[in-house]
């Protein structure tokens, strides 16, 4: 929570300075909300900055910056690349089945990360009410590494020994005990190709006056840890959650 404070100071006194030519096309702020479910909160700041179109100027386009922390109980994490996932990658990742005989699950006591992501914005304006959607593209996560328990599709995970060969370690009870840190780049490459953790949304905001307003939507979440060693089987260390959660937000617009 730290990081987050420290985030919203600094976009503050960016977002201080005077306006420039060309600003009453502008949309700025910023939004403070969190997302939540039973077992998950996920506060988190986010920058935006938009360009108005057309003479009504209803519709506006624009990028965002976000900073979010995830805080997750008791949870499980699913093999993610792609190759195992639908057997496939690129354009062919998004229409291919799932292959669940693929499909491994690292668990959870908890799980932290912090996101910091760069993302597109689009919003239409009808009266007082603003609707609109986002979604990360590229950034960074970065979490702690903590112990996890993998149960695999095949009942065994493979490592390698001291002569770097491989070597089945056969589980207790189904399960392995491994450690596992979020740390790594974030790109949206659609589908199971994505890489990290990243979020999008859909919301409505009402604004109240010219300096505050009102956000409520709904949130796809994708977060992303690495097994500190790799099963040699498959030579996966990559495991996703997905989430959908409601989201409410404060925002403070900039350039009014």
């Amino acid at each position: 929570m730290k990081k987050l404070l420290a985030c919203l100071l600094s976009l503050l006194s960016v977002a201080s300075f005077a306006q420039f030519p060309g600003a009453n096309r502008i949309l700025s702020g910023i939004d403070v909300g969190a997302a939540f479910q039973k077992g998950t909160f996920a506060p988190s700041l986010t920058y935006y900055e938009l360009l108005t179109v057309g003479r009504q100027k209803a519709f506006s386009i624009g990028w965002t910056f976000s900073v979010g922390y995830v805080n997750s109980h008791n949870v499980a994490f699913m093999t993610a690349p792609a190759r195992l996932t639908r057997g496939k990658t690129g354009i062919e990742a998004l229409s291919a089945p799932l292959i669940y005989g693929n499909m491994d699950t690292v668990t959870f006591d908890r799980a932290t990360q912090t996101l910091l992501n760069v993302g597109l914005r689009a919003q239409f304006k009808l009266g007082p009410v603003e609707l609109g959607g986002s979604a990360d593209v590229l950034g960074f996560v970065l979490g702690r590494t903590k112990l996890g328990h993998v149960i695999s599709s095949t009942g065994g995970f493979y490592t390698k020994d001291h002569l770097s060969r491989d070597s089945l370690v056969y589980f207790r009870d189904g399960q392995q005990a491994q450690y596992a840190k979020a740390r790594g780049i974030n790109a949206r490459l659609l589908g199971d190709n994505d890489r990290g953790s990243l979020a999008a949304e859909v919301y409505a905001r009402v604004m109240i006056n010219r300096r505050i307003g009102v956000k409520a939507g709904y949130k796809w979440l994708t977060t992303e840890t690495r097994l500190t060693l790799a099963n040699t089987a498959d030579d996966n260390r990559r495991y996703r959650r997905r989430t959908e959660m409601p989201y409410i937000a404060i925002t403070f617009p900039f350039f009014k």
